[in-house]
């Protein structure tokens, strides 16, 4: 039992006092030791810190299981599990977020694949999805290693990197944190999660262990994956977070060093790729200015009647105050309506469009 090597079971935390008791339940179950439970919370204002405090002082078995539960201000997605890293001690990080699960023998399996090959850099395996609201998902995400078109126990990274499928959706066939082991020098040679991303940051990682490691895959349902309405994937995707974020890795993935090694032919797929969504970019910024302007030029014109008929009733001196207010009522909404406007992402989407013409020397038509 001595000769394990150690892993550290890194959940990050923020206002988890929904699902954190089920996730630690989970941690407390594996089959593997030794292990170490690192909580790295991002400044809760619920019962997360409470509840994990009673789960961790009266389940642990300190011979083979130890724990450190450390809070701190917000820091923020990437950097709570940066510094959940930081902290970790193992040979190993297997990730466990507050919303997930992992079967009890998920890290006994994920370890004694990892240590069949020293250059294996990070091991997943399938994930199975915990819908905890009956929220609508698209079928193209739940079993998400059917993107690959082949999986090996073990392979090189890079020949997943060549797959022709490899930047078509599902992006991430990998899967979420909670479905991979990573061995902790990895980080040290691939650098740490990148904060400027926010939906793809974990698939951007995965891409620069595969440019430089060996992956190792098991085919078995290790991991459960959470989903409900709060989670911030689901509200990236609403506020559409997600496709800029897309963007960003895409030509993160062409300009930025840690991708040097990327096949060439990837890096002129992501070229074209890049290319047709800016040409669609542009074709929606078009259609978009085009909407926004005449919904403009509609509230001024209703503006324009509306003072004019306010005009009309101050002339004759009407005694009847009502009609009068009602009418001043209307021009007051229909300037908070275009105060509204000009303040919305749509009309902050067309100044910045006529700005970029404008920097073009093309016309800044409205």
């Amino acid at each position: 039992m001595n000769s394990l090597p150690l892993v550290s079971i890194c959940i990050p935390t923020y206002n988890a006092e929904a699902f954190i008791a089920e996730a630690i339940a989970s941690a407390l179950a594996q089959t593997y030791v030794p292990l170490e439970i690192v909580i790295s919370d991002d400044g809760s204002s619920d019962r997360t810190i409470e509840i994990a405090k009673q789960l961790l002082d009266g389940n642990l078995d300190r011979k083979t299981i130890t724990w450190q539960l450390n809070t701190h201000d917000r820091l923020g997605i990437a950097a709570n599990w940066n510094y959940s890293i930081s902290l970790a001690k193992g040979k190993y990080i297997k990730f466990l977020f507050q919303d997930d699960t992992i079967a009890p023998d998920c890290i006994n399996k994920m370890v004694a694949l990892a240590e069949q090959d020293v250059e294996i850099g990070l091991v997943f395996a399938r994930r199975n999805i915990i819908n905890s609201d009956d929220t609508e998902l698209d079928q193209l995400y739940v079993d998400i290693t059917k993107g690959w078109t082949n999986l090996s126990n073990i392979q090189a990274g890079r020949s997943l990197l060549e797959d022709p499928k490899l930047l078509e959706a599902p992006l991430n066939k990998i899967g979420e944190p909670t479905a991979v082991l990573i061995a902790k020098a990895v980080f040290e040679h691939v650098g740490l999660f990148d904060p400027n991303l926010q939906q793809v940051l974990d698939l951007d990682m995965w891409l620069r262990i595969m440019a430089q490691y060996k992956i190792g895959y098991i085919d078995e349902t290790l991991a459960g994956f959470r989903v409900h309405r709060n989670q911030q994937s689901i509200q990236n995707a609403r506020s559409g977070a997600s496709w800029i974020d897309d963007w960003r890795l895409q030509f993160k993935m062409l300009g930025d060093r840690s991708y040097s090694s990327l096949p060439n032919e990837l890096k002129q797929t992501l070229v074209e790729l890049c290319s047709n969504s800016i040409s669609q970019t542009y074709q929606d910024l078009e259609s978009l200015r085009s909407q926004v302007v005449d919904a403009y030029k509609q509230l001024e014109s209703t503006q324009q009647r509306l003072q004019a008929e306010v005009e009309q009733l101050q002339e004759k001196n009407w005694q009847t105050t009502g009609q009068l207010d009602l009418a001043q009522a209307h021009l007051e909404q229909s300037q908070a309506q275009i105060a509204a406007m000009e303040s919305s992402k749509f009309w902050k989407l067309r100044s910045t469009w006529l700005g970029i013409k404008r920097a073009f020397g093309l016309p800044a038509e409205e």
